[in-house]
């Protein structure tokens, strides 16, 4: 995984 992907994860788990 790239460093993007796993900061779109972030955004996305901060946001549940």
């Amino acid at each position: 995984m790239t460093q993007k992907v796993m900061n779109i994860l972030g955004i996305i788990f901060m946001n549940f």
